[in-house]
C-alpha cells in the first residue's frame, strides 16, 4: 500500500472512532436525563404503622355530635363517614355530615400523641374504593377535603396507615400519614 492509501484508511478509522464516541456520549446523556426524571417523580416512602392503624380502627367507633333521626340518636364516626360519602347527608341539628367528620377528626388528632411525641404534620384523606384489587391511588374516589396540620416539607420519617370500612359496593378508606417532631 502506498502512503496516500494509508492516510485515507487512517483518517476513515479516526472518523469512525469519533462517531462511535459521540454516539456513546449521546446515549449516556439521554440515560442520565431519564434517570433524573424517574427519580424526581418518586414519592416519599411512608412506613405503615400499627399504632396509626389501631388509631384509625378505634376512631371509627367514636360517638360524634351527629344525630340522625332524633336528637339523642348520635352516630359513630364510621357512620358519619358513610353519611358524608352518600351525598353529605344532614345531621339532626342541620349540620352536614362531612363537617362533623372533619371537626371530630381534627379534635381527636389535636390530642393524638403517637409514641408520646408531638406531631409535626398530619394528613387524613377519605376515599371510597370499589375494588381492593387495585391501588387506592388508581381506583379510590376522594369524597371530602383532606384534614391536615403542619407542613410536610423536611419530614424525614413519615408514618402512615389505612383502614378499610366495608360498605355497600366497596370500602370507605381513611388514609393517614404523619411526621413526628424529633426531640
Amino acid at each position: 500500500m502506498n502512503k496516500m492509501a494509508m492516510r485515507k484508511l487512517s483518517s476513515k478509522s479516526q472518523q469512525e472512532t469519533v462517531g462511535f464516541v459521540v454516539i456513546i456520549l449521546m446515549v449516556m446523556v439521554i440515560g442520565t436525563i431519564f434517570l433524573g426524571l424517574s427519580l424526581r417523580k418518586s414519592k416519599p416512602v411512608v412506613a405503615i404503622d400499627a399504632e396509626l392503624s389501631n388509631f384509625l380502627i378505634a376512631s371509627a367507633s367514636i360517638t360524634t355530635e351527629c344525630a340522625k333521626d332524633y336528637e339523642s340518636d348520635y352516630k359513630s364516626l364510621g357512620d358519619v363517614m358513610e353519611y358524608c360519602y352518600s351525598n353529605n347527608r344532614q345531621c339532626y341539628d342541620g349540620r352536614k355530615s362531612c363537617e362533623i367528620l372533619n371537626e371530630t377528626y381534627r379534635a381527636i388528632l389535636g390530642n393524638f400523641r403517637p409514641g408520646g411525641t408531638n406531631l409535626k404534620y398530619y394528613r387524613v384523606s377519605f376515599y371510597f374504593q370499589d375494588s381492593l384489587n387495585e391501588s387506592l391511588e388508581d381506583s379510590g374516589i376522594k369524597f371530602t377535603d383532606d384534614i391536615f396540620y403542619g407542613n410536610s416539607s423536611g419530614c424525614s420519617s413519615r408514618r402512615g396507615a389505612r383502614n378499610y370500612i366495608p360498605v355497600s359496593g366497596g370500602s370507605l378508606v381513611p388514609d393517614m400519614d404523619l411526621c413526628l417532631e424529633l426531640e
